[in-house]
């Protein structure tokens, strides 16, 4: 019946009057950022957990360092005593035969502790220069959406356009019987006026 269907009609017409109310195109804007937002807010947790990881080798190789220095400390101190023909750890005198032999055991040592704290120092040259290279972008909040997904903001559209039209298909059945309906009020009009004026 026709006011069932103007009835329908404005069920519909109120429906997409609340939905219009959402600005769809900000809306989808809105979740293009968001996408973005998320690839950032990924990055940035790689980056951070990459910082972390050379931030630990940082303070490991610092605290080689520290240990190599205070090796290479003991060992220079022992060439010195040795140097003066006596023996490092109990301060006697040595013989020539071992002083050399004694000597050159420590000049080796400090050879490798010095080659260890060059390759430690490069080592920590180099994360260094990698940590400066890294950055945590400052991405703000996450934008705040209607919709949780993208995709309903499509669904969103897709209602929009299915209502409209429907709304059309549903005005122009219910137009010919409300215009009928016109003529008839009309007609009846017009009869009752000829009627009264004769």
């Amino acid at each position: 019946t026709p006011s069932y269907a103007i009835k329908t009609i404005e069920e519909q017409e109120e429906y997409l009057k609340s939905l219009k109310s959402i600005n769809i195109d900000d809306e989808l804007e809105k979740h293009n950022l968001v996408s973005v937002w998320n690839e950032l807010f990924n990055l940035n947790k790689i980056t951070e957990s990459k910082i972390r990881s050379l931030n630990s080798e940082k303070n490991s190789l610092e605290s080689d360092i520290k240990k190599h220095l205070l090796k290479l400390s003991q060992y220079k101190t022992q060439k010195e005593t040795t140097e003066d023909s006596k023996c490092h750890a109990c301060g006697q005198l040595i013989d020539s035969s071992e002083h050399s032999h004694v000597l050159d055991d420590i000049n080796e040592k400090i050879k490798d502790v010095q080659e260890h704290m060059n390759s430690t120092d490069l080592r920590l040259k180099t994360v260094l220069q990698e940590i400066s290279e890294l950055e945590v972008i400052d991405i703000g909040t996450k934008p705040d959406t209607h919709y949780s997904t993208l995709s309903e903001a499509y669904q969103h559209l897709s209602l929009v356009k299915g209502i409209e039209e429907k709304l059309e298909a549903l005005k122009s059945e219910t137009w010919p019987l409300n215009q009928t309906l016109e003529d008839l009020i009309s007609e009846y009009m017009g009869i009752s006026d000829i009627e009264l004026h004769e």
